[in-house]
């Protein structure tokens, strides 16, 4: 298809070596003007058809390709450019619109913080205390510590202080439980005792150390006692003899018995600790103990409690 040179839009003299949307000038009447570009709607093959016509003849594949691509630079060109040659204020380097979503966005969610409960506060007050003394002029104190609160207690203590006559504090002695870890409500015997109390020591207070809860106390199960009797010993002692047996499935280590004795009132009035024939057992071995009691006695107990509880290994 032949391809029309374009003309002066003066003297219609035909113009050869135009590009679309570039100011030139007639080369015979010297009127200037600026060729418009060939619509957008122009089919490739006309496009090409023209690159052809401008170059005076047939054109390879490549040479069609390079001159449509020099169209296309004349099209943008145009968008940069009014008639007078000037940019155009509408015009100028393009821009990206900012992306705007057509989406709706979500209706923004209200934050609501998130209670969190308070981390109890352990808790222990103190029962029943008595108070006796050694064969060798040691003062002691029975003390039942109870766990008040609604967390388990670890390591359970108390602590007997003594004053003067003139309120100066001049003794402090603590005692621990056998127990290390005690659960809400349980209690537990817990031995004070000043050996060598001070002549000048007038009053002593004896009250519960702030109780902990922090988790590195080894994990305690019981131990079951089967049966237990008492015999006379020396002089005022007496030995406690019976049969214990771990009667879970883990096999504990460290085994212990403690022995509280009570009066007909249920107030503590004797206590020993000790440990058994074998301190290892495993699941369903059973072994015997005997405990000498007396040395921290106020009074002849009614009956005895006893416990026994190891580690799990």
């Amino acid at each position: 298809m032949n391809v029309e040179d374009p003309r002066c839009p003066s003297c219609r003299a035909p113009q050869r070596g135009l590009l679309p949307g570039v100011p030139t000038r007639c080369v015979f009447c010297k009127h200037e003007f600026v060729l418009a570009p060939p619509s957008a709607t122009v089919a490739p093959t006309r496009i090409a058809a023209s690159v052809a016509a401008t170059g005076g003849g047939t054109k390879s594949p490549v040479a069609v390709i390079a001159g449509a691509a020099v169209v296309l630079m004349a099209v943008t060109s145009t968008l940069l450019f009014t008639a007078g040659g000037k940019p155009s204020p509408q015009s100028g380097p393009l821009a990206l619109a900012p992306y705007v979503s057509q989406t709706p966005s979500p209706p923004a969610m209200p934050i609501v913080p998130v209670g969190v409960a308070p981390a109890a506060t352990p808790s222990a007050q103190l029962g029943e205390v008595a108070e006796g003394h050694t064969s060798i002029g040691g003062r002691f104190w029975l003390v039942e510590y109870v766990n008040t609160g609604t967390v388990e207690i670890t390591t359970p203590s108390v602590v007997a202080s003594g004053f003067d006559a003139a309120g100066a504090r001049i003794v402090e002695q603590s005692g621990y439980a056998n127990r290390s870890r005690l659960a809400p409500g349980e209690k537990v015997v817990i031995l004070v005792l000043i050996a060598d109390p001070p002549a000048q020591l007038a009053r002593v207070e004896v009250s519960p150390r702030p109780p902990e809860t922090s988790g590195y106390a080894a994990r305690e199960l019981p131990v079951a006692i089967l049966e237990s009797s008492e015999r006379p010993s020396m002089g005022a002692m007496h030995d406690l003899v019976g049969t214990l047996r771990n009667e879970g499935t883990d096999p504990l280590r460290f085994v212990r018995i403690i022995a509280v004795g009570r009066d007909a009132n249920d107030k503590p009035v004797s206590f020993a600790d000790g440990i058994p024939t074998r301190n290892d057992l495993g699941p369903g071995e059973q072994t015997g103990f005997e405990l000498s009691v007396g040395t921290f006695e106020i009074s002849r107990p009614v009956r005895w409690e006893l416990v026994g509880f190891g580690q799990a290994r």
